[in-house]
């Protein structure tokens, strides 16, 4: 049985990091020696059925357990860690899929991989701005993100959004106002599966030189990280650490990967779908949380300084 347990416990360890080893083959021939053996030695018949009835008590068992393991990794979800990396979905996964965010998300638009995804993105976004800066489109006509999300049907959303709250005096308005953007789309869509991506990095020496704003810096994205990652937990949704592809032994945006030292180059970009496409969680395995009041007050938060 011991063999067995740790058999189905390995088996869900497996499932849930996208390993591609099994240890099924393990469990057949653990029973199948175990029954061998019991035949074998039993002289008995009953001895044999006892013995056949121990194995068939004991596969149930470890079946159970596999099943208990299963509901234990589902509800104990650590919102503080990035999406398990598995095997890469196709792009039949981001069919009903919604991108959100600034010119970062605008450079994975042009130059990205995902072509089966919708993009509400532009210069100068912000949390803060979603229902009334106009930088999406829906059937040729120009609107707001919160708008464009209201007309369209989805499944999934990615928020990138922070670059241009950098330079907010307030810092805890960005997470207020990313808070309530959550309560707003789950108002939208209850059902729908909620992935927020940290800020990635920049590269300080080619900032200095392209002569960007002092408070775009690594010292202030990762705080503005740690207010990110604080959320995820606190609303339940998919956290995507994809400042960690993009960062060099400093934590800094490598210097050959953007020619600004804010913006990627075009092969980043392709590299960042990538990783979207390995880091994902079915809507069969995840169920956001219900009964949250979304907040839609308006308020609290600083202008932006910086469009990017």
């Amino acid at each position: 049985m011991g063999v067995l347990l740790l058999a189905a416990l390995l088996s869900v360890s497996a499932a849930s990091c996208g390993a591609t080893g099994s240890v099924t083959s393990t469990d057949s021939g653990t029973s199948s020696e175990t029954m061998l053996s019991a035949t074998a030695e039993g002289s008995e018949t009953g001895t044999q059925t006892e013995t056949s009835g121990e194995i068939g008590a004991q596969t149930a068992a470890a079946a159970q357990t596999t099943t208990q393991a299963d509901t234990a990794v589902l509800s104990s979800y650590n919102y503080l860690q990035s999406a398990p990396c598995g095997d890469a979905v196709d792009d039949s996964y981001f069919s009903d899929a919604v991108l959100i965010g600034d010119s970062r998300i605008e450079g994975m638009f042009l130059y990205g991989t995902l072509s089966s995804a919708v993009f509400f993105c532009g210069k100068g976004a912000t949390v803060a701005n979603v229902k009334t800066k106009v930088n999406a489109s829906v059937n040729g006509a120009d609107m707001t993100i919160m708008d464009a999300l209201a007309q369209t049907d989805f499944s999934k959303v990615y928020i990138s959004l922070g670059l241009n709250e950098l330079g907010w005096a307030n810092m805890d308005a960005y997470q207020t106002d990313y808070g309530e953007l959550i309560d707003q789309i789950r108002q939208l869509r209850p059902d729908a599966l909620i992935y927020i991506q940290d800020i990635i990095p920049v590269n300080p020496e080619v900032c200095a030189q392209r002569g960007q704003a002092t408070y775009i810096n690594n010292e202030r994205i990762a705080q503005y990280n740690s207010l990110l990652y604080e959320l995820a937990r606190e609303k339940q949704v998919i956290l995507l650490k994809v400042s960690e592809v993009f960062a060099d032994e400093n934590g800094a945006l490598p210097a050959d990967d953007t020619a600004d030292g804010i913006h990627l180059n075009a092969s980043c970009y392709q590299q960042w779908c990538d990783y979207l496409r390995t880091h994902t969680v079915h809507p069969e395995d995840y169920s956001p949380p219900a009964g949250q009041a979304p907040d839609t007050a308006d308020g609290g938060s600083d202008p932006s300084t910086q469009d990017s």
